[in-house]
């Protein structure tokens, strides 16, 4: 049997559940919250955005976090920010009126070059 067979008596892994609500530490005031794939993005009431979750793509637009249980706030966003939404793998948000993007650009977001 390679590495790659399973053996025909294993049972799959149990995946992780969590029973009961539980609330994200590290943000409070919170007043829009997306969730994307593999990422969640939220607007702060203090007009700061934090994102966590996978960074595969830059979606947390850290220098602190590659991969963040927590929330981290997004580097080099201008405040305050008064909108955000999140897509697939990217996030923007409405900053000082202009718009700011972060994270995948594989499909032609708008994105600073």
């Amino acid at each position: 049997m390679s590495s790659f067979e399973e053996a025909p008596d294993s049972a799959p892994a149990p995946r992780l559940r969590r029973s009961g609500v539980i609330q994200v530490v590290g943000v409070s005031m919170v007043l829009v919250l997306h969730m994307a794939i593999v990422f969640m993005a939220g607007h702060l009431a203090e007009g700061r955005v934090y994102c966590w979750g996978s960074d595969d793509y830059g979606q947390l637009a850290s220098t602190r976090a590659r991969d963040a249980g927590e929330p981290v706030v997004v580097d080099g966003l201008p405040t305050p920010t008064t909108s955000i939404t999140a897509g697939g793998l990217y996030s923007c948000a409405i900053a000082n009126g202009d718009v700011c993007c972060w994270g995948e650009d594989g499909s032609g977001q708008p994105y600073e070059s």
